[in-house]
């Protein structure tokens, strides 16, 4: 095993990745910088040899969806088990996950559209 924990990561449509231990998942569309993105973005985190968590703000994707993620000292062995992917696990997760995400009953879509028209209407 390599020391480098992308190292082995291959992808059909990945740009070469050394050394990366984190990526970051944009909603459809999303372009960085926008306004309140970080709200809806979604990170796959390498926590160890073969193993990556699921994170979106203070939460991280198990068996039953997001959940808080408890403190190091709180992680047994049954909830690392539950909890952490190997790298294509975690990337079809955040993948499928992204768009889905609801900040006050909104997508990142509807955001985004509420946010234009509210700058419409103040254009006017």
């Amino acid at each position: 095993m390599t020391a480098n924990p992308v190292e082995a990561f291959v992808h059909d449509d990945a740009v070469s990745v050394r050394r990366a231990t984190e990526f970051t998942y944009l909603p459809d569309s999303a372009v960085p910088g926008e306004t309140d993105l970080t709200l809806f973005s979604i990170r796959v985190a390498w926590r160890g040899p073969g193993s990556w968590a699921v994170l979106w703000l203070g939460y991280c994707w198990g068996p039953e969806g997001w959940g808080y993620e408890p403190g190091s000292p709180e992680r047994d062995e049954e909830y690392l088990i539950a909890h952490r992917f190997t790298i294509q696990e975690a990337e079809a997760i955040a993948l499928r996950e992204v768009n889905n995400i609801t900040i006050n009953g909104r997508t990142w879509i509807e955001d985004r559209r509420e946010r234009e028209a509210r700058r419409s209407a103040s254009e006017k």
